[in-house]
């Protein structure tokens, strides 16, 4: 990783961004492929990069947010979900709170109350989903 990391931001990703800027463009979506997934090709960049795991799954998720292009800004922060088997997140709450002070409209649901059940049922009108809590990634199993 050591190695690899600047040799990639070196031959690849400060040429790519270099020439988006020069496009007119200010964000790009990185579609990684295999282990390239597990490493953070936008580190160092002053550019901003979204990742999805297939060109298929983009369009998907870009056919089903369409009806909320045009809605107010709206935000679900979840903040430190307690899990028997975690150590909280101290400022998993705050980080939550500091966030949706952007939003319009926010709903928050930290600790005992960020239950899946609660989160799944707050989803629905929601523009924006910001969650602060641990995460697992399973090799075997990748996004």
């Amino acid at each position: 990783m050591i190695e690899i990391l600047p040799l990639l931001s070196q031959r690849l990703i400060t040429p790519l961004v270099k020439r988006l800027k020069q496009l007119g463009h200010s964000q790009a979506v990185l579609i990684p492929m295999d282990t390239l997934n597990l490493l953070p090709l936008h580190a160092g960049t002053d550019f901003t990069f979204s990742f999805v795991p297939s060109a298929r799954l983009l369009q998907t998720a870009l056919h089903k947010t369409q009806p909320y292009a045009d809605a107010p800004l709206s935000l679900l922060g979840i903040g430190n979900p307690t899990a028997k088997d975690q150590n909280p997140l101290e400022y998993g709450p705050a980080e939550v709170a500091a966030i949706a002070a952007l939003f319009p409209k926010q709903q928050l649901l930290c600790e005992d109350a960020a239950t899946r059940a609660a989160v799944l049922t707050a989803l629905d009108d929601k523009t924006h989903i910001h969650f602060s809590c641990h995460g697992l990634f399973d090799m075997d199993e990748p996004p």
